[in-house]
C-alpha cells in the first residue's frame, strides 16, 4: 500500500480491513532504498502497473478521449 506513490509519484491506493491488521509502515526513502537493493523487487514495481493503478490511469484518460471523439 503506497508503493505506487512511492514509486511513481501519483497516490491511487486506499486500504480497507475488515479484520485485524498487522502492517509494516516504511518511509518513502526506506522504500525506494528497497527497491535500489533488491533487482527482483525494483523490476516488479519499474516494469509493471498494478490494477488500482491502471483504474486510476484509464478514469482520466477515457473521459478526456471520449469528449475528443477519440474513442
Amino acid at each position: 500500500m503506497g508503493a505506487v506513490n512511492a514509486v511513481r509519484g501519483m497516490a491511487c491506493e486506499t486500504a480497507i480491513a475488515s479484520t485485524e491488521t498487522i502492517c509494516l509502515s516504511l518511509t518513502n526513502t526506506e522504500f525506494l532504498t528497497l527497491l535500489e537493493e533488491s533487482a527482483p523487487l525494483k523490476k516488479t514495481f519499474k516494469e509493471s502497473c498494478s490494477l488500482t493503478e491502471a483504474f486510476e490511469l484509464l478514469s482520466r484518460i477515457l473521459p478526456t478521449r471520449q469528449k475528443s471523439g477519440g474513442m
